[in-house]
């Protein structure tokens, strides 16, 4: 014997369903958005869009740079250029204009986990121990955590300006009347 469908038990049906489909919107995991990591308009967990913009808000002239390096200024206007985890490998021609800047009287501050090779750096492979101590050029200690497995190996004539117990983490490095700021911690904000 067929059943018909009657009126109310459509109805029940659209109601179950649609309790169904609300209960699982409500209950299901949330899920965080991606964000790219190391941009100024990316809220992501790196810190860099916060860190711009405080500089923006603390300094009138802030801006972002994205023409050549070719473009940059070959005079001593004390600029400031920060690269956080640059994403292309720079060509020789586009090395030989940022040390022009340096050159010039400029600074270069480069947040990079591996920097090795670019602009003459040399990083070496440590064993990771654990440490939580690091050390400015001073000597004063902070607690931090300090994750990777690389250290720079500076040259006779940089200032190392923060190390740990396998090596220095940040360095100043001279480039004719400018300088070379390199630290391997790309990430500034808290994980």
């Amino acid at each position: 014997m067929k059943q018909k469908w009657t009126r109310n038990s459509w109805l029940w049906l659209v109601v179950v369903l649609g309790l169904f489909f609300i209960a699982s919107y409500f209950f299901q995991p949330y899920q965080q958005k991606d964000y790219p990591a190391y941009l100024t308009t990316s809220p992501s967990p790196t810190g860099v869009k916060a860190f711009y913009t405080y500089l923006e808000r603390e300094l009138a002239t802030v801006k972002r740079w994205n023409r050549s390096p070719s473009k940059l200024s070959d005079q001593a206007n004390n600029e400031v250029l920060v690269m956080i985890e640059p994403s292309v490998m720079a060509t020789e021609d586009q090395i030989d204009a940022y040390v022009d800047f340096m050159w010039h009287g400029n600074t270069i501050m480069l947040f990079q986990r591996n920097p090795d090779e670019l602009f003459g750096l040399t990083t070496e492979s440590i064993l990771y121990n654990g440490e939580k101590t690091i050390y400015d050029k001073n000597g004063d200690t902070y607690e931090a955590e300090v994750s990777y497995r690389y250290r720079l190996v500076p040259n006779i004539d940089d200032e190392i300006l923060i190390y740990d117990n396998s090596g220095p983490i940040a360095l100043k490095r001279s480039f004719g009347k400018g300088e070379l700021i390199v630290s391997l911690f790309p990430e500034l904000g808290n994980k």
